[in-house]
């Protein structure tokens, strides 16, 4: 999933102005196993020419959901920003 990146942002909290659908709070936070993380987002930093990656331990509901990362990220985003969230894929052979 990507989308951009609204106003408000903090190195530890995006703001995202585009999902897919509405997501639950924390959805992102937990991938049902076992690990304290949940999925990892990679954020696009187009102004400061940056690409960092971080967990994702938290998020609010909606269709327009606030995510807050595990470590701060080195520049903060801006409204010009992208990011994805890496959901990984499944094969069946």
């Amino acid at each position: 999933m990507e989308g951009a990146i609204g106003a408000g942002c903090t190195a530890t909290k995006l703001v995202t102005t585009t999902v897919m659908a509405a997501v639950g709070i924390n959805m992102f936070a937990n991938r049902g196993g076992s690990g304290d993380y949940g999925f990892k987002i990679r954020v696009i930093g187009k102004t400061a020419g940056k690409v960092e990656e971080r967990y994702i331990v938290g998020n609010t509901g909606g269709t327009t959901p606030t995510v807050w990362l595990d470590k701060p990220l080195t520049f903060i985003p801006t409204a010009t920003d992208t990011y994805e969230i890496l959901g990984g894929q499944v094969f069946m052979l």
